[in-house]
């Protein structure tokens, strides 16, 4: 059973005739009438009672004639659908992003949203380095990433351009050269975060690239025990001389769907997780005389 079978049975039921839904469909009766003969014997039921000649309905072809209209209906709304898809009067668009480039794309989604507010946005919130595989996986759509991805199968566009800057005194000796490289600080790098995985990653890549020392760990930031405990590990080698702070809790929701339950699960990993390590770190100068420099970078 095909949508055109369904469709010439409609016509024959319509008109009333065999001869008048053959004119209807600029086909001859003989086809007309093979095609409704095709259809029952798929369906194994009588559609119309061959003694009457108005095409009366038989009981069967009642059921398959109300399904029939809603099928050809179902097809002239995707049909629709498809045509506001393509002019984007309406769609699902996916993002891939991380807590970093999401901060600028919110602006950019408030003028989308603006322009096209039919248009259901999604975003994934992903880690950067896995952004190139979510689009080739076809879990996105676009991405957002502050790197130009290595795979032929992805094109990049630069929609934005940053910069960091590292300060430091006039008369100190690096201040006189353009860029400069943590590692020729002579600093040893500790990297922390809840996903170990990823911490090793890039203390892999860091290492690899700088030639310098970095150590991972992976630890609930949430824990205030957990946070100690590793804060105590790193300074059994020597204490501290900085800590950055770069905890970023982005999530996009609309008000009337925002709670206050969520807003506190991002806020507990932000503020309370910054806190944690902080005060870890500080009171152990503190106990041992030393002197330090704290950098927090909090968004929420």
């Amino acid at each position: 059973m095909d949508l055109f079978q369904l469709q010439t049975f409609m016509a024959v039921v319509q008109e009333g005739s065999f001869s008048r839904a053959a004119q209807k469909l600029h086909r001859s009766q003989p086809a007309i009438s093979q095609t409704i003969r095709k259809l029952e014997e798929h369906l194994g039921e009588p559609l119309l009672d061959r003694s009457s000649r108005d095409g009366t309905l038989t009981d069967a072809g009642r059921v398959v004639y109300e399904y029939a209209q809603k099928m050809v209906n179902l097809r002239t709304e995707a049909e629709g659908a498809l045509t506001e898809l393509r002019q984007l009067y309406r769609g699902k668009l996916s993002i891939a992003a991380n807590e970093f480039t999401c901060l600028y794309l919110l602006p950019v989604l408030d003028e989308f949203r603006r322009l096209y507010p039919t248009i259901k946005i999604t975003v994934l919130r992903s880690l950067a380095s896995r952004i190139p595989d979510d689009l080739l996986n076809h879990n996105a759509e676009l991405g957002v990433i502050s790197f130009r991805p290595n795979s032929l199968d992805l094109q990049s566009i630069c929609v934005y351009s940053d910069q960091l800057t590292f300060i430091v005194h006039r008369k100190h000796p690096l201040s006189g050269q353009s860029r400069v490289k943590i590692q020729q600080l002579g600093a040893e790098v500790f990297i922390c975060g809840r996903r170990k995985s990823v911490c090793d990653a890039t203390a892999f890549e860091l290492a690899d690239k700088t030639g310098g020392q970095v150590t991972s760990y992976g630890v609930d930031i949430r824990n205030p025990a957990a946070v100690d405990e590793m804060i105590e590990d790193i300074f059994r080698s020597g204490p501290l001389t900085g800590l950055v702070n770069n905890a970023a809790g982005n999530f996009i929701s609309r008000t009337e769907d925002l709670s206050s339950k969520g807003f506190d699960a991002v806020a507990n990993i932000v503020m309370h997780g910054t806190f944690y390590v902080t005060h870890s770190v500080g009171k152990r100068w503190i106990a041992g005389k030393h002197k330090g420099s704290v950098v927090s970078i909090i968004v929420t």
